[in-house]
């Protein structure tokens, strides 16, 4: 039964929202715009130049912009330009909020959300440049090709859902996902658009109410989660995943979920978000699996906390809906074929993309430990591995397609462990075979101290960082302020983005928490070797990012032996292939981020031996005619960013568009 609780003042929550109910004009191709006010944007016509940009055509207006496409004169590079309109230019929230949307975007870079490429002021005008992605927006798709079959819309859910979890992570929530907000390149890619809504976790609170003060818009009505409506500043990443409930819904029925009655007002569409309980799409979308109706029915719940923990948790819960099905269902039937006829070459299957870390590690890496059920589901039982389940079935489908079902009876008690099999003696190979035995990412000898857990989370809190913090059932949250959650829990995650009250010192602290798995210091010239030495003595490490930090060959040095690290950010550092030489120790590492420092192929090749699967190298002394020979390399790349490369292009990308599991669309060159 849906929560009956309501808004403290639903009239005047209303008004507040009305201009989004407003119609949005809309073009059939966008690159990053939204909503308009024609009238206002500064008149920069076609051909006139913007400090280093020549403006080719407008895409669409928005009322916080003019959305143009331009090329930069000096690189021939194809871009988006996003420009204040010239009426808003004298008003101070306007220009914040402007700049607060450079902020966002320039704050997260994922496969998934709209690059930031540049944004400043020239002669009083301001603007955010971003790149230019060819494609069509899934209102408009949906619109003028009906609804997606279950599988495609899946994946556009789940696309979204990875670039939302890496905006959270970074500390920011959207607040206004809705379909006109995913872009669908021609490859199948999906794009988060305008963060001009996103709020940054280093906003206090009283910088966000000057931000959306009365009149200000705050999010779209169909897709606004009940507490939008009751506090539009008290949200986080759930409040997002409502909103991506509500899509989904869209891109299987063709309207948002209480938009069926177009009659509605907007107090009843308050109303509705706020009390009713969602539509059943097991009577509006036909074959549609009973796992999935259930999971869209816990994306709407009322109350965040019964809602899906993070982004990623979605991401995985969706995966096993995204493959392709020989249903006869014919309105499935119908969408396939209707994505095969777009004119603007969508792929008929939205590619899956490049994973985050979380995921890569989390699928299985032994015959013998089969995925499961997503953990939201249930809570550990008892010991590390041990569950209690009952009325279920335990499906494992093997490589050749054949399954296995384990019926597990009232009162069995299900075990998963760790394959006792050594190590292969080939890091590669073993990644190859997917026959890498489970290893736990922490030391299970070291019980947490809860009161040292807390103080950490305390003092991250307290000079302006993000922790996230798992409780005893596993649900984990992203936190920026106090208070913390009440109960025991541990830190898995530390963000302290661009922040200058940190020294090498504070890096201690961190040597006391059990299970903290990833710390992000982009953008803090003040840390140096020192700090990343400390960092180093945390066994339970998997992912670093030192961006834009003083770190040299002498702190990579330290961190190589990380018995658990997967995923390493060096861009904009001081490291040198000297360096980069001492990363074959790092036997377990997938992603390396290198851009922007002296890399180049000697270095690339010591790394032979690792299991990489991602590899960003923009920017460095790599030369294209250097590609053939990482090809060779690293085999099993999926994801690889190679842009502004030294020399000509050539046949150089060849090599790599010959890899088997490539993911074509994260290719950059």
């Amino acid at each position: 039964m849906a929560d009956k609780a309501q808004p403290k003042n639903l009239a005047a929550a209303a008004q507040s929202a009305a201009p989004t109910n407003r119609p949005l004009a809309e073009a059939s191709t966008h690159s990053v715009a939204g909503a308009p006010t024609p009238s206002s944007a500064p008149s920069l016509a076609p051909g006139s130049l913007l400090g280093p940009y020549r403006l080719q055509e407008k895409l669409g207006e928005g009322g916080m912009g003019a959305v143009y496409k331009a090329v930069h004169e000096h690189l021939d590079k194809v871009i988006a330009i996003k420009v204040l309109p010239a009426t808003l230019t004298q008003q101070a929230d306007a220009v914040a909020r402007f700049r607060q949307e450079m902020k966002a975007v320039g704050k997260v870079e994922h496969p998934n959300i709209v690059r930031a490429m540049d944004a400043g002021e020239i002669g009083g005008i301001h603007y955010l440049a971003m790149e230019y992605v060819e494609g069509t927006d899934l209102t408009h798709y949906i619109k003028t090709k009906g609804p997606m079959s279950i599988p495609n819309a899946c994946r556009v859910i789940r696309q979204a859902a990875l670039g939302l979890a890496a905006a959270h992570a970074a500390g920011l929530v959207h607040r206004d996902i809705k379909p006109s907000n995913l872009l669908a390149a021609k490859t199948g890619q999906i794009k988060l658009l305008d963060l001009g809504l996103a709020r940054l976790a280093s906003d206090t609170v009283q910088q966000t109410h000057n931000l959306t003060a009365a009149g200000q818009t705050f999010g779209t009505p169909d897709y606004m989660a009940p507490e939008q409506w009751d506090d539009a500043h008290g949200v986080d990443g759930r409040t997002d995943l409502y909103a991506l409930g509500c899509t989904l819904c869209f891109l299987l029925t063709g309207h948002a979920p209480f938009d069926a009655d177009k009659s509605r007002s907007l107090i009843g569409k308050m109303q509705a978000h706020v009390s009713q309980s969602p539509p059943d799409l097991r009577t509006l979308v036909p074959g549609i699996p009973e796992e999935l109706a259930v999971l869209f029915e816990k994306l709407l719940t009322k109350k965040r906390e019964d809602r899906l923990p993070t982004a990623t948790a979605l991401a995985e819960a969706l995966l096993p809906f995204t493959k392709a099905t020989s249903s006869a269902d014919p309105a499935s039937a119908a969408s396939s074929s209707s994505l095969k006829q777009s004119p603007a070459g969508i792929a008929d299957e939205f590619p899956q993309p490049f994973p985050s870390i979380r995921n890569l590690d989390r699928k299985p890496k032994s015959k013998r430990a089969q995925p499961g059920l997503p953990k939201w589901l249930f809570p550990v039982a008892g010991g590390a591995g041990a569950l209690l389940l009952a009325g279920i079935i335990i499906v494992i489908t093997k490589r050749d397609g054949t399954t296995v079902k384990i019926p597990v009876e009232q009162g069995d008690k299900v075990e998963i462990v760790a394959d006792d099999t050594p190590p292969s003696s080939s890091a590669k190979d073993a990644t190859a075979n997917d026959e890498t035995p489970l290893v736990p990412p922490w030391d299970p000898m070291k019980t947490p101290d809860y009161a040292k857990e807390r103080a950490v989370a305390e003092w991250v809190l307290s000079v302006g960082g993000t922790a996230t913090v798992s409780d005893s059932k596993q649900v984990s949250r992203i936190v920026s302020k106090l208070p913390l959650p009440d109960g025991d829990f541990i830190v898995t995650r530390i963000d302290l983005i661009g922040n200058p009250r940190v020294t090498d010192a504070d890096i201690v602290r961190f040597q006391s928490l059990a299970r903290l798995q990833e710390v992000s210091l982009v953008r803090n010239r003040q840390i140096t070797d020192a700090g990343v030495a400390e960092l180093a003595t945390i066994s339970s490490l998997m992912q670093i990012s030192l961006q834009e930090t003083t770190v040299t060959d002498v702190g990579l040095g330290k961190l190589v032996h990380l018995p658990q690290l997967r995923n390493l950010t060096l861009t904009q550092t001081s490291v040198t292939d000297d360096g980069i030489k001492l990363l074959t120790a790092a036997e377990r590492v997938k992603t390396l981020y290198l851009g922007g420092i002296p890399v180049s192929i000697q270095g690339l090749r010591a790394l032979r031996n690792l299991p990489l699967m991602e590899l960003h190298i923009p920017f460095t002394q790599v030369r294209y005619s250097d590609l053939p020979e990482i090809a060779s390399l690293f085999r099993e790349l999926q994801h690889f960013d190679g842009r502004s490369l030294k020399g000509d292009v050539g046949a150089g990308l060849l090599p790599l568009a010959e890899l088997a599991g490539l993911n074509k669309n994260s290719t950059s060159s």
